[in-house]
């Protein structure tokens, strides 16, 4: 070729030469000097170098991607085009392969599924913030005993710690309190908590009619006031917003309703609480220090640390124990902790234990998926050398098989999303009662993104292997009459990862199942079977004598002991196992500490004749209490093994002078020595018992248990029951009617869940592995046909 006069633009042509692959560089570039030449030479040299400018924008555009597209002669015009076509081939490559779709959609499903499910569960409980403002700030309250243990705080320690701390704003002390509302209907039986004056000021909440407690409220010789939750006003009241300054009657004494709290207001302290009080305390002899029957919440001021906190307060509760050394134990301290780890604390462990499980289901899924995949891309190795032949490059195939498992991926998710949300209500009712926030769980924006996340990232995450295995051997797929029978290291990887996943849930199940065998196994000290339990409360000014409480009292015994098929019927002030208990100290004569809060404590049970007999509770030696043992007779008390070995070794417990609380308070007579009983938890062993006869405990208990053991089916003798309790008076509210192995099973129900939780994430794992194994066998067989 003829130099020309001219040279064409240089510039042109080196962009065109960068956007070209090396094989057609030459060629192209050298037919476009050679015309623009000819052009130069009929047209000028002008409207020649404009030519060669559109010509090499043209090619440029035009060739760029030539090496990318497999299939066609007409390169696609944007990127966008690029990827409606792979998407539309995925489609079509589905329809050619359904068997092969459906089975890994299905496996994501069931791995994106469970996964988002659990995470549903963990993302209010664990992630979100409590529903207060400033909820980082918020803080619990316990006094730690010697052994590291919580403990309540009693109300004189908490005013002091209250008001020698500098790092928090506010502070509120909260006790129990249950309630009968009389009037405007049948009586109602509440849970509520008296408080602080300060409790929802420091959790940041505003009623939403009325107004918050007040500082004079919370006197102690002050009218009662109160406020109520906000279902408790719809449901009971009909909602009308009159009732703020209204007076109701609750255990028949007056209180004034002065405000009604926000519909959102969620009572994470006491979820079963619908009515609040201020404490109104005074110099009452449960304000005493080794009185510790209060929960305190506080918010810490801004900008304060956690740690500063906890040093300043136990620099103030080292002083308060210094100058009260015999109303705290030795080495007694303070705690303070976030309050969502307060509330966390019973389930978060369980709860990371369920994600960690379904995370390693969701890996199997994948891996199975994956496996499916590869066998699906080493059967396609004839169409990726094809491909390859026709000069679409190694990334435009990888992106090709990755978009094909995305898609599945990003599928699988919507399913799953489909699933939860039919299924949520049934996992709500499931925890409900076993963590906090349970009514928050759901599919919110949080949740549903995560879900999208997983699958998209599930969908990358299988199909990397299969995209980069396959284009490996695709070099084997055009050699004519040759059989390639390929050992995938990957695919044995993927087996092996598969088999040891599965094994490690099925162990992980086995282990969980094991330790249900020993809890179920644990002797609880009585036998539920055959005894229904009934939960009876007065309310009334005519129930305000003692004399009064104890003779209604035996008035239920008597006739319930009338009733057909009862064998023995007794009354107790707290049932073991229900999650009710009254612990004090007990101060025996015959050994004297010099503090006597080292002195052993133990659970206090106010009972009348007939409850050892009733719970089948072992009498190890002495006797069992008798109608004799009346409110102006010698006082005696019965102890449990536990706390007569631990006192008197020697054996000689019978007849040792005991005080219960107050040093000073009247000594009792050991008459017996009764089996240890559970009384908080299967798997946790309590200090000790105490009994004492109901009529002689320092007051008439307003709230006892009835329980009642049965010849038949206990459950078959509540209506009766319920119909004897009501003849008496109507007045007193009866709840919780059960069977005491209802009771006993509510204790292993966190345990339960998770068991069946894990053991379906184990036979869903074994599903998954075999399935993944089959895969990787009929493919081996396939590619030997």
């Amino acid at each position: 070729m003829t130099e020309p006069a001219r040279r064409p633009p240089a510039v042109a042509l080196q962009l065109l030469a960068l956007g070209l692959p090396g094989s057609l560089r030459d060629a192209v570039v050298g037919d476009l000097i050679e015309a623009w030449s000819g052009r130069v030479a009929r047209q000028g040299a002008f409207k020649a170098r404009l030519w060669l400018w559109r010509e090499c924008w043209t090619v440029w555009r035009s060739l760029a991607t030539l090496s990318d597209e497999p299939t066609t002669l007409t390169p696609p015009r944007t990127p966008m085009h690029g990827f409606w076509n792979d998407l539309r081939f995925a489609i079509r490559l589905f329809r050619r392969r359904p068997g092969y779709a459906i089975t890994a959609l299905a496996t994501l499903t069931v791995g994106i599924g469970a996964t988002t499910a659990i995470f549903s569960v963990i993302k209010p409980v664990l992630l979100d913030g409590l529903p207060y403002p400033g909820a980082g700030r918020l803080v619990s309250l316990w006094e730690r005993e010697s052994t590291g243990d919580r403990s309540n705080l009693g109300y004189a320690t908490f005013r002091d710690l209250e008001a020698g701390a500098t790092t928090l704003a506010s502070a509120a002390a909260i006790g129990g309190w249950s309630p009968t509302l009389l009037g405007a209907g049948d009586p109602l039986r509440l849970i509520g908590q008296r408080v602080g004056h300060r409790f929802f000021a420091t959790l940041g909440v505003a009623p939403a009619l009325g107004r918050d407690f007040l500082p004079e409220d919370d006197l102690p010789d002050v009218a009662r006031v109160v406020i109520v939750a906000h279902d408790l006003w719809r449901d009971r009241f009909g909602a009308d917003p009159g009732l703020v300054g209204r007076t109701i009657s609750l255990d028949g004494n007056p209180a004034t309703v002065v405000g009604v709290l926000p519909p959102d207001f969620e009572s994470l302290l006491s979820p079963a609480s619908k009515i609040w009080s201020p404490l109104r305390y005074g110099d009452q002899p449960w304000t005493c220090r080794t009185c510790r029957h209060l929960r305190a919440v506080a918010r810490l001021t801004p900008e304060t640390e956690l740690s500063r906190t906890n040093s300043e307060l136990t620099a103030v509760m080292g002083r308060i124990v210094s100058a009260f050394p015999d109303q705290y134990p030795a080495k007694a301290s303070v705690l303070v902790e976030p309050l969502q780890t307060t509330l966390t604390r019973n389930s978060r462990m369980a709860l990371l234990t369920l994600f960690g499980a379904v995370t390693l289901v969701l890996v199997l899924a994948c891996a199975n998926v994956a496996n499916l995949s590869l066998g699906h891309a080493i059967e396609r190795r004839r169409e990726f050398a094809v491909r390859m032949a026709l000069g679409s490059g190694r990334s435009r195939l990888v992106r090709q098989v990755l978009l094909e498992s995305t898609l599945l991926g990003l599928a699988g998710s919507i399913v799953a999303m489909a699933i939860a949300a039919a299924s949520v209500g049934l996992l709500r009712s499931a925890v409900s009662g076993l963590v906090p926030r349970a009514a928050a769980i759901g599919l919110d924006w949080g949740v549903l993104g995560f879900a999208a996340l997983l699958g998209l990232a599930a969908g990358i995450g299988f199909g990397l292997l299969p995209a980069l295995v396959g284009l490996e051997s695709a070099g084997d797929g055009l050699r004519d009459g040759l059989r390639i029978t390929r050992r995938s290291p990957a695919r044995r990887a993927l087996v092996v990862a598969e088999v040891a996943i599965a094994a490690m849930l099925v162990v992980g199940a086995g282990l969980l199942v094991r330790s249900m065998g020993r809890l179920l196994a644990v002797n609880p000290g009585f036998d539920a079977e055959g005894v229904l339990t009934a939960d009876i409360q007065v309310a009334g000014n005519h129930f305000d004598s003692d004399t009064a409480t104890i003779r209604y009292f035996s008035a239920v015994r008597q006739e319930v002991a009338a009733l057909p098929g009862v064998r023995s019927v007794a009354l107790v002030s707290q049932l073991p196992l229900s999650g009710d208990f009254d612990r004090y100290g007990v101060h025996f004569e015959s050994r004297p500490r010099a503090n006597p809060e080292d002195d052993p404590v133990a659970d206090r049970y106010a009972v009348t004749p007939g409850y050892f007999e009733t719970m089948a509770i072992p009498v190890i030696s002495g006797r069992p209490f008798s109608d004799t043992d009346r409110a102006r007779s010698a006082r005696v008390a019965i102890i449990s093994r536990a706390l007569a070995e631990s006192e008197f070794p020697e054996g000689n417990a019978l007849g040792q002078q005991l005080r219960i609380g107050d040093p000073a308070a009247t000594p009792a007579t050991v008459v017996g020595v009764v089996g240890d009983v559970r009384h908080v938890d299967l798997d946790e062993a309590s200090p000790g018992q105490l009994y004492v006869p109901s009529d002689q405990w320092f007051f008439a208990d307003q709230r006892m248990i009835v329980v009642v053991r049965t010849s038949g089916d206990p459950e078959s003798l509540a209506p009766a029951l319920v119909r004897t309790v009501r003849a008496i008076d109507p007045s007193p509210t009866i709840a919780l009617v059960r069977p005491m192995a209802t009771v006993v099973g509510a204790r292993t129900a966190d345990r339960r869940l998770v068991l069946g939780l894990f053991g379906a994430l184990a036979a869903v794992a074994m599903g998954l592995a075999g399935v993944g194994i089959f895969g990787v066998m009929a493919t081996g067989v396939a590619e030997r046909k």
